[in-house]
């Protein structure tokens, strides 16, 4: 009887993390994920940008979450949407990188954007993706 438990449990754990793998890209709602994730990445007055650069900076991230979204919620396999979006990741980076201009700005701008993004890696698990 005991066995017959833990093959029950193994074989739910199983299904459990074939599931979860199948879902990996779903996102419960596209508009909350955009809302959270610009949220994320918005440069903080500590930086000393522009309004200027600050607003370039958001219309780059807003442009780069559209672009996100409409891959994760398309129909191409979980392979071609992971490479299409770390493809617009490299993208996105340059362009954040051409509008800041400074290297050491830069590193302080990605490192409060990952310890902004990091909560929502568990809720939206395409969030690790889009650092």
């Amino acid at each position: 009887m005991k066995n017959y438990k833990q093959l029950f449990f193994l074989g739910a754990f199983m299904f459990a993390l074939v599931f979860s793998a199948q879902a990996q890209f779903g996102i419960p709602n596209p508009a909350d994920f955009k809302k959270d994730m610009m949220g994320a990445m918005v440069p903080g007055p500590d930086l000393g940008l522009s309004d200027k650069q600050k607003d370039d900076i958001k219309k780059q991230n807003e442009g780069f979450l559209d672009d996100v979204i409409g891959i994760a919620t398309g129909s191409d396999s979980d392979e071609g949407k992971i490479s299409a979006i770390k493809g617009l990741t490299g993208k996105n980076n340059s362009a954040i990188g051409s509008i800041i201009g400074d290297d050491k700005v830069l590193k302080q701008y990605r490192k409060k954007m990952k310890k902004t993004i990091r909560p929502f890696k568990r809720k939206y698990k395409l969030a690790k993706l889009v650092i």
